[in-house]
C-alpha cells in the first residue's frame, strides 16, 4: 500500500511510518508481543506523526514503555529486542529512552541491573541494584539495552568509612567537638528499632539508641564530645547482638583511630611596648625595630633559677646522657603516648637536631630542637633547672624544674600565618608539679 502525508511540515513521499511487524522483533519465543500507539492497538496502515507513546505487551502485561517521534524517523521494529524470563527482562531500543516494567518479587523494588546484557549470564561488574519505588506490581527501571531482574526482599543494615564523623580534622586536648554517626540500610525492606552503639577505646559507650531506618536510606545521629589526649579508637556497631536478620552481617561494625597530639601549638605576636603608669597616662614608650629572645613556658608550680639551666639530654658536665629525655616522660606521665617527648626528639639514640640559646646572658650549647610545626622558622627546645639536683643529671625522681624554650622571629610564617614566635609544648607539662594545673609563660627580650 501507498500512503500520503497532507497538511505536515514536510514533502510528501512514500512513507512507511512503522518498519515490520511485532513478530520481527528479536524476542524470547515465551511471549507473543502486541503493540500499542497512544494506548490503542498498532494500525501498521496508519499514518503516524509527531511523538507518540508506545506501549509493548505479552497478553495483558505490560512490557516496556517509550516515546517516538514519527515526525523525524519510522518506528524500526526490527532492530529491536526484547527477551522475558520469568520475573527478568532485557530490552534493546536503540536511541529511545524507555521504561522496563520487571515483575516485582516481594514487597520491595530491588532490582539487579546490568547494562549492556541481555541475559543474566551477561552480567559483570559494572551491575548494580536500584532501589525503585514501585508501580502495582512492576518495578520500573528507566536503562536502555539492559538486563534486568527483581531479587527477594532483603534486610542488610551497614556501616562504613563514612560511618563516623568529626567536626574537626584537628583534635585538640578538651575541644568540645561534634561526632555524626551514620547508619545505612541498604536492603529492600524498611527497618525498626535497630540497636546503634557507639564506643570509645572499647570501653565507654557514647551512644545507644534504637533507630528506624527506611529501605535504601540512612540515618544520622549527633552526640558532643570533650576531646581526651592520645589514641582515641572510636567503633560503631549496628544490630550488634543480631537482632535482625541480615543477607550480610559482616559489614555491621566499623573502627577509626584518631589520635589527639600531646603538644599544644603557641603563637602570636610580641608587643614590645612597655607602660610605666597606667592604660592612657604614661611616662615612656620603647618600641625596638628589630629584635630578637625566648619565650619560656614552665609548669605554674616550679620556681626556675634561670642562672643554673641546662640543656635536656645533658649533664652537668655538659655530657651527653640521652635517657634525660625517657626520665621527662616518666617524669610528666607521657610515656604511654606515641608522641611522647622522647620519640619527637630523640632519633637512633641521638638528638634529631641541636641549637644554641642564650638565656638570661648565658650561652647554652647543644640543646635539643624540633620545628615547632611545619617548618624551621621557629623551633622548641627543652631545659632543665640544675639547682634542684642531687645526682648530677635529670631524672624522673628527683623531677628538677623543666623549661620549654622557643626562638622568637619577628614576622615569619609559621603554620596558622605570620607572626614572632610559635612553640610546641606537651599539655602535661601544667600538671608537672604541685596543684595548680596551669603554664607560666616568660619573655626575655635580647
Amino acid at each position: 500500500n501507498i500512503s500520503y502525508r497532507e497538511h505536515v511540515n514536510r514533502p510528501c513521499t512514500l512513507l512507511d511510518d512503522i518498519i515490520g511487524e511485532a513478530s520481527d522483533i528479536n524476542q524470547s519465543t515465551n511471549i507473543n508481543i502486541s503493540i500499542d500507539i497512544n494506548n490503542i492497538e498498532v494500525n501498521y496502515t496508519k499514518d503516524y506523526d509527531g511523538v507518540d507513546n508506545i506501549s509493548f505487551y505479552n497478553s495483558s502485561r505490560v512490557l516496556i514503555e517509550f516515546k517516538h517521534n514519527f515526525t523525524s524517523s519510522p518506528l524500526n521494529l526490527t532492530e529491536m529486542t526484547l527477551i522475558i524470563d520469568n520475573n527478568s527482562i532485557a530490552a534493546k531500543i536503540p536511541n529511545h529512552n524507555i521504561t522496563m516494567y520487571v515483575p516485582i518479587v516481594g514487597s520491595m523494588c530491588n532490582v539487579l541491573v546490568c547494562p549492556g546484557a541481555l541475559n543474566k549470564s551477561g552480567c559483570s561488574g559494572n551491575n548494580y541494584t536500584a532501589y525503585v519505588a514501585r508501580v502495582g506490581d512492576y518495578c520500573p527501571v528507566y536503562v536502555n539495552g539492559t538486563y534486568a531482574e527483581d531479587q527477594e526482599d532483603n534486610s542488610d543494615l551497614m556501616v562504613n568509612a563514612s560511618s563516623i564523623r568529626f567536626s574537626t580534622e584537628e583534635f585538640i586536648e578538651n575541644e568540645n567537638i561534634t561526632i555524626t554517626g551514620e547508619v545505612f540500610n541498604i536492603g529492600s525492606v524498611n527497618i525498626s528499632n535497630a540497636s546503634v552503639e557507639l564506643w570509645l577505646n572499647n570501653n565507654t559507650l557514647l551512644y545507644n539508641q534504637s533507630l528506624n531506618i527506611t529501605a535504601n536510606s540512612s540515618t544520622t545521629f549527633n552526640i558532643s564530645w570533650i576531646v581526651k589526649l592520645g589514641s582515641n579508637e572510636f567503633e560503631i556497631k549496628v544490630d550488634p547482638y543480631n537482632q535482625i536478620a541480615e543477607g550480610n552481617e559482616s559489614n555491621n561494625n566499623f573502627t577509626i583511630t584518631k589520635q589527639t597530639s600531646i603538644w599544644q601549638i603557641y603563637y602570636g605576636h610580641i608587643n614590645t611596648t612597655i607602660f610605666f603608669g597606667n592604660e592612657t597616662i604614661y611616662a615612656y614608650k620603647w618600641l625596638p625595630e628589630n629584635f630578637t629572645g625566648n619565650l619560656y613556658f614552665t609548669d605554674s608550680d616550679s620556681a626556675i633559677d634561670w642562672s643554673m639551666l641546662q640543656a635536656l639530654g645533658r649533664n652537668i658536665t655538659n655530657a651527653s646522657d640521652i635517657k634525660e629525655f625517657s626520665e621527662a616522660d616518666i617524669a610528666i606521665n607521657t610515656s604511654q603516648y606515641e608522641d611522647n617527648i622522647n620519640s619527637t626528639y630523640v632519633d637512633n639514640n641521638a638528638p634529631k637536631k641541636l641549637y644554641n640559646f642564650t638565656v638570661n646572658d648565658k650561652l647554652i650549647e647543644n640543646v635539643a630542637i624540633v620545628n615547632s610545626t611545619v617548618n624551621d622558622n621557629f623551633v622548641t627546645g627543652i631545659l632543665w633547672d640544675y639547682s634542684d639536683d642531687t645526682n648530677g643529671y635529670f631524672d624522673s625522681t628527683e623531677k628538677e624544674d623543666l623549661v620549654f624554650v622557643a626562638n622568637i622571629n619577628i614576622n615569619k610564617t609559621g603554620k596558622y600565618g605570620v607572626y614572632d614566635y610559635e612553640a610546641r609544648i606537651p599539655a602535661p607539662l601544667r600538671d608537672y608539679k604541685g596543684s595548680n594545673q596551669l603554664i607560666n609563660v616568660y619573655v626575655e627580650i635580647n
